[in-house]
């Protein structure tokens, strides 16, 4: 840890919007964790930091990444996504004017990491990998804002990414909510996301539809096509288990009232 160099990269575009990355320490970090952080997890802080929204607008998805570099030169780039588009209501994901821990462990002061045989061994894999670098630069990579604004370097292109899940949950919901005979598109849809996927029709978990798109899909329009195959096939898995009448006042509630935002670059 002594030989490790920790530092946090600036971003113009970002803090033009006025959020901030700060080293995780002081009155800061105080500020930035909600309920206490075990002691088991406490080693990781130092390679933590503080996550300042003082922006007038909630953040409703965001990136971070850590950039480590080994006495060989050699680079690693570690780095978390946090989203939750199930809800668009204010407050719901990161309101403005608040702070927030982002560690590579998730959830680390929030209070809602339990400890566990699991979450230990990823904290201690964690350790061991910071402790081999030389250097390690945090860097807030990509944010989205509740009205649809994005900004950011975004060198994983999470932000297409970000928009394509959006509009397939549009697409395929609101299909369903707005014409009686859905079932043959939306079939179509979630045979064709098994095939991408490499997967037998019906039989594996639909998850993995959302996996490939995470992992190999990288711009919009090959993310878009695998999310709307993920929620087709998300929408035959319901029916099958709850019933087709069940699964239609679902896509119902979650989608009334819900506005979704047009995600857009400055």
């Amino acid at each position: 840890m002594a030989d490790c160099q920790i530092a946090i990269a600036r971003s113009g575009a970002i803090e033009g919007e006025g959020v901030h990355v700060l080293p995780a320490g002081g009155a800061e970090l105080v500020n930035a964790i909600c309920g206490d952080i075990p002691k088991e997890f406490e080693p990781l802080l130092p390679f933590a930091a503080v996550f300042r929204n003082d922006s007038d607008k909630e953040i409703i998805a965001y990136a971070v990444s850590w950039v480590c570099t080994n006495a060989t030169g050699k680079r690693l780039r570690p780095e978390i996504a946090i989203f939750d588009f199930s809800t668009f209501r204010p407050g719901s994901n990161f309101p403005a004017h608040t702070a927030r821990l982002v560690s590579n462990l998730i959830g680390l002061g929030s209070g809602r990491v339990p400890v566990s045989d699991y979450t230990i061994q990823e904290s201690t894999d964690l350790l061991a990998l910071f402790k081999k670098q030389q250097s390690i630069v945090i860097s807030l990579d990509a944010i989205v804002f509740s009205d649809g604004i994005a900004v950011g370097p975004d060198s994983n292109n999470w932000i297409p990414r970000w928009k394509a899940f959006i509009d397939a949950e549009r697409t395929v919901f609101g299909l369903i909510n707005e014409q009686q005979e859905w079932s043959t598109e939306i079939t179509e849809w979630a045979k064709e996301g098994y095939q991408k996927a490499g997967l037998e029709f019906g039989v594996d978990d639909a998850g993995f539809i959302q996996m490939a798109a995470e992992r190999s899909a990288h711009t919009y329009q090959e993310c878009y096509i695998l999310l709307r195959d993920y929620f087709a096939a998300e929408v035959l898995r319901r029916c099958k288990k709850d019933g087709v009448e069940a699964t239609l006042q679902f896509v119902a509630s979650h989608t009334r009232g819900k506005q979704y935002p047009m995600i857009r670059t400055c």
